[in-house]
């Protein structure tokens, strides 16, 4: 029991041949093939069919399709659950989800909220379909696409931030039915189609756009908490559509900048940001209690899967500690404390209870996960792979290499730009560097020029997965930053890292 306290059309072709062991992911098979971005070449197309066949029969002989709950945080890294080691938070809803459920120890998001979004809304890489910061192409084939397809009642709620901005804006007209577009039978969204700007306070004066109306916090919403506001509209779709199976996709807007006292904070007028971060990561645990204890009590907590992750690091200024080492670096930065993420699932029903899973997760597999789960085929252009078989106990086929990219595009407060690919153990940049993070999380030492040989083997089926990739070619037009900024903090014999982001409530 848990227990609580309170066709993408716009798309540039290209063509690219991964190693066998990325293959074995998509078709099981242990020869190359190639991938086109606008489908698959005649064999993979016959093999596709076969293993869609294969997951047809599969889903047809299941009594019925489980729900799914997708919940991901906003700046809420891997250190902020108490069942990381993470200090100084306490999150005892989500320790219990870890504990009870299946705790993912080694999935990482990109660096930065727009980036991860656009990965796991379309289960491809960012260097297929990413164009600007804040903006997703209205075109894109989403996951909400893909449960409606799959006969799902769906809805997102949270926060949006997808709009775009100057030449890459979405018109207001067309904001609103963009939803519907990618698969959304509901919304209930903060900066959906109003600017951010005109949200005074998205958490205590919040303006909710909601299936075509705009609710107000002075008017309609009566000055509620944002957040309420929305885990409401989820337990009520919940029960609306309990009878058939639904699917919610939930971006929260907590725990995110600007850190300010949440409801249930001590001092209303708290000014300590470091204090008001930690009540918000508390308030995202609240929530989770929340919805965990309503779908209990509507009965649908068994047959429905329920998966909480966070787009990328913690607002890096933070006093923040993991077993004991202070984090120096958070989001923004390709680090592991800016990108590795917390992944939780809880599929009551269907689930081995008390997993703890080390295999290699980017937020490319959520698509085929969801496919799996929905009983369908995932799309044949998917980066992904399903970690479905994981959470049910079973082996599955663990990921050898993920890729993750950093590149806001077109957003000047931000000048960290990066790639790499890793395994369990070390990381390659685009640029050659080499970092093994499970000895070295700060990234202090540079093993390129290693001559170790479980290192040199290491490098090289790194550099040859680097190699499947087309080259680096950031749509930020400002150097790769992260050396510098390493060697200034060495200078300054500190650890603060030197930032041009500024807070906001983006």
């Amino acid at each position: 029991m848990i227990e609580s306290t309170g066709n993408l059309d716009h798309r540039t072709p290209v063509r690219t041949a991964f190693p066998t062991s990325q293959l074995r992911h998509a078709v099981g098979l242990g020869k190359p093939f190639f991938f086109h971005q606008r489908g698959w070449v005649l064999m993979s197309s016959v093999l596709f069919g076969i293993c869609a066949f294969a997951v047809g029969t599969c889903s047809a002989a299941t009594a019925s399709k489980p729900n799914v709950i997708l919940v991901m945080a906003d700046d809420m890294g891997f250190e902020c659950l108490s069942v990381h080691g993470g200090a100084p938070y306490k999150t005892p809803h989500l320790d219990r989800m870890a504990k009870q459920g299946v705790m993912f120890t080694d999935a990482y998001s990109n660096a930065m909220c727009t980036p991860t979004r656009v990965k796991l809304m379309s289960g491809r890489y960012n260097f297929r379909n990413y164009e600007m910061f804040a903006y997703m192409n209205p075109n894109i084939y989403t996951i909400g696409n893909l449960m409606q397809d799959a006969g799902y009642a769906t809805a997102i709620i949270g926060k949006h931030q997808l709009n775009g901005y100057g030449k890459y804006a979405v018109p207001a007209e067309d904001r609103w039915p963009r939803f519907s577009k990618n698969g959304f039978d509901e919304f209930c969204m903060w900066n959906a189609k109003l600017d951010f700007n005109t949200t005074p306070d998205q958490f205590h004066k919040p303006v909710i756009e909601q299936n075509g109306k705009v609710l107000r916090y002075d008017e309609e919403l009566k000055g509620r908490f944002g957040p309420d506001v929305l885990m409401d509209y989820a337990c009520n779709f919940i029960r609306r559509k309990k009878e058939a199976p639904f699917f919610i996709y939930y971006p929260m807007m907590l725990p995110h900048a600007p850190f300010i006292p949440t409801p249930d904070s001590e001092d209303p007028t708290c000014t300590d940001k470091e204090k008001n971060q930690q009540d918000m990561v508390a308030y995202v645990d609240k929530l989770m209690g929340r919805l965990l204890a309503f779908l209990e009590a509507e009965g649908v907590l068994d047959n429905t899967l329920v998966l909480f992750t966070g787009d990328n690091g913690t607002y890096h200024r933070l006093n923040r500690s993991l077993n004991g080492r202070t984090l120096t670096t958070g989001k923004m930065y390709l680090t592991d404390d800016g990108t590795r993420s917390i992944l939780l699932a809880y599929w009551k029903g269907s689930m081995k209870a008390g997993q703890v899973c080390g295999d290699l997760i980017d937020f490319t597999d959520f698509m085929p996960t969801l496919a799996e789960a929905a009983g369908v085929a995932a799309p044949a252009d998917t980066d992904g792979v399903s970690f479905l078989p994981q959470i049910k106990g079973e082996k599955g086929t663990p990921r050898e290499w993920i890729l993750v990219e950093h590149d806001p595009g077109q957003a000047p407060q931000y000048d960290y730009i990066g790639r790499w690919v890793r395994n369990h153990t070390h990381k390659l940049y685009h640029d050659g560097r080499v970092f093994n993070t499970k000895v070295d999380p700060d990234e202090r030492t540079d093993l390129a020029g290693s001559t170790e040989p479980q290192d040199l083997i290491t490098i090289q089926q790194l550099k040859e997965a680097m190699a499947t990739i087309p080259p680096w070619d950031p749509k930020t037009p400002k150097e790769d930053a992260q050396s510098r900024r390493l060697k200034k903090q060495k200078q300054q014999r500190g650890n603060e890292p030197v930032s041009l982001e500024k807070e906001s409530t983006q």
